[in-house]
């Protein structure tokens, strides 16, 4: 076919064709990195998401084994939890709210308040002197046993109410009530106090403990007197006595 009739040939052609692809050559071809940039992005926005996912379902996992573990250790039943979450349900209920009559039930979690005691029931022992009155609450307690105002002795014991081992020595204070106000009684100049370490286990009481007053003062009046002793590792404790007349060396 000549370049004549080609031309001929041309000629036959539709015009509306050529319009569409003259149209479909001016069209702009689709950028191909933009493409990939966007696919890009949306997998790394899928990546995040896993991993969000993944880590909140890690914590949950662990929370519900670490609740688990509490209630194994506690030695709660499924009957015994179902139990405490209805009484709890019932509680706080406006039902119950409403109702100041209603007993609350056996599995309810309450606190019992200790009750308090008094001083005044603590009885004293029996001595040839005044004591000091111990509460229950006392862990370390020292009473006097009798005063020995001849040779000027005092014999008094020591208990260990607690499950602590404590630890006190040969040291002690002397004070003296004068209208109201325990004033100390210093040690004349040659007293001698030795730092020896006395153990007191846990339960146990020592009877035998004693002082000797004329080793460590010149002269003490008549009248009331409050000896001091500090339990390392507690805390100072005393107790009262009373002289009945004056102690002289």
């Amino acid at each position: 076919m000549n370049s004549e009739k080609l031309h001929d040939a041309f000629n036959y052609i539709d015009d509306e064709l050529i319009e569409e692809t003259n149209r479909r050559r001016q069209k702009k071809p689709v950028n191909k990195r933009i493409v990939l940039r966007a696919l890009s992005y949306a997998a790394v926005a899928c990546v995040y998401i896993c991993v969000i996912v993944a880590v909140l379902i890690f914590i949950n996992g662990t929370h519900r084994r670490y609740n688990a573990g509490l209630i194994d250790d506690v030695g709660l039943s499924d009957k015994d939890i179902l139990a405490v979450t209805d009484s709890i349900e019932e509680e706080t209920s406006p039902s119950a709210t409403q109702d100041p009559t209603k007993k609350p039930s056996q599995t309810s979690l309450a606190t019992e308040v200790p009750e308090e005691t008094s001083l005044d029931e603590t009885a004293a022992p029996e001595a040839s002197g005044t004591t000091d009155k111990f509460p229950s609450s006392e862990l370390v307690q020292m009473s006097l046993n009798y005063v020995d105002e001849v040779n000027g002795k005092l014999y008094f014991s020591i208990k260990n109410l607690s499950d602590k081992t404590y630890c006190y020595g040969n040291d002690f204070s002397l004070e003296r009530c004068e209208n109201g106000i325990w004033n100390v009684v210093p040690f004349k100049e040659s007293a001698i106090v030795t730092d020896d370490a006395i153990l007191l286990l846990p339960g146990e009481e020592h009877t035998w403990c004693s002082v000797s007053l004329p080793e460590y003062f010149d002269y003490l009046s008549a009248g009331s007197y409050r000896l001091r002793k500090e339990i390392y590792g507690y805390e100072n404790i005393s107790m009262t006595f009373d002289l009945d007349r004056d102690m002289e060396p």
